[in-house]
């Protein structure tokens, strides 16, 4: 019974400011709120501050300057204030106006510490990955350059990149510090439509074919309104709730429509690998830890020896910093 009530007590809201460009806006931020809440997991409350083609360190000089009209919060100086019940914030690097590693940490710690003063590790900074646009050395090539953590290192759109990102700010911040892996997915998804093409037939019978990372792009830097923003659309949901949306037909893509079931389990699957893999998004969905294909005894004894604090380990499932009971 106690157990029941504690569900019932727990915050079935999440609430997140997102600073980016149209990579963040390609997540379809405006559409996280209109998903309705898993059972257990929360429902999404969001702002953004959205300037196109800019970097982190244009968007902190520049806070008035938006290409798409701010939520009720208003723009990132305005929202990103003391006490504003923030419980996130994601934010995108992007090259551009000679943005560098240091330029990227000082306009996400500058902005964080506005918001979070003195806040603990259960608020949340998220790092949102971008992706490369086309070219000739395909997306892999792009997506795998290495990079440093010097201050002088450009800001790439490379997973190495954002990875030094992540660990070093994890190293700097009393929050916690997660990554949105949306570069990720869109390589592993290309590598899954090269061994085996996706082929829709749209109702008047036209056939698209995806078969690669650069099949779900619309042009050369943004993904295609319907199949590709739903990847960036599924990650980020994923990652800010703890969850893959359940999949509604009436939640559609802006400017694209709604993705048909078989595209949602497509994605989903290739969504939850990656996140569940990777080092800095603090998921792992398998919770079998002796690989017996039970939850039993190995497994309430794994959340037993972590119990207390425990930051950035596998067996914090709701990642405030603590294994306690609601693991359990």
């Amino acid at each position: 019974m106690h157990f029941f009530l504690l569900l019932a007590t727990l915050d079935t809201s999440i609430k997140v400011f997102h600073v980016g460009n149209s990579l963040t806006w390609d997540s379809a931020p405006q559409v996280l709120a209109d998903v309705p809440p898993s059972p257990g997991f929360p429902q999404i409350e969001n702002g953004w501050h959205i300037r196109c083609g800019s970097s982190l360190g244009y968007i902190f000089q520049n806070p008035s300057d938006v290409c798409v009209p701010p939520t009720l919060f208003g723009t990132w100086d305005q929202a990103l204030v003391e006490n504003s019940a923030w419980d996130a914030v994601s934010f995108q690097p992007f090259p551009g106006s000679n943005s560098t590693f240091a330029s990227d940490i000082h306009a996400i710690q500058t902005m964080a510490d506005q918001c979070f003063g003195d806040d603990g590790f259960d608020k949340k900074v998220f790092i949102y990955s971008g992706w490369p646009w086309q070219s000739d050395m395909g997306f892999g090539s792009d997506w795998l350059r290495g990079s440093k953590t010097a201050d002088a290192q450009p800001t790439i759109l490379a997973s190495s990149y954002v990875e030094h990102l992540v660990q070093s700010l994890r190293a700097q911040r009393d929050n916690a510090v997660y990554m949105v892996p949306v570069g990720e997915v869109l390589y592993n998804l290309g590598e899954s439509l090269e061994a085996e093409p996706f082929v829709y037939l749209d109702q008047h019978g036209n056939e698209r074919v995806f078969d690669s990372t650069y099949s779900l792009y619309r042009d050369q830097y943004h993904l295609d309104y319907r199949f590709g923003r739903y990847v960036a659309f599924l990650t980020m949901h994923s990652c800010l709730t703890g969850e893959p949306p359940v999949f509604f037909q009436g939640i559609a893509m802006p400017g694209g429509g709604a993705v048909p079931f078989s595209w949602h389990q497509r994605v989903e699957k290739i969504v939850r690998s990656t996140i569940s893999t990777c080092e800095w998004s603090g998921l792992r969905w398998n919770r079998d830890v002796d690989g017996d294909g039970q939850i039993g005894l190995e497994e309430l004894l794994a959340i037993l020896q972590s119990w207390g604090p425990c930051q950035y380990c596998d067996e914090d499932v709701d990642r405030d910093g603590q294994v306690g009971y609601t693991e359990l």
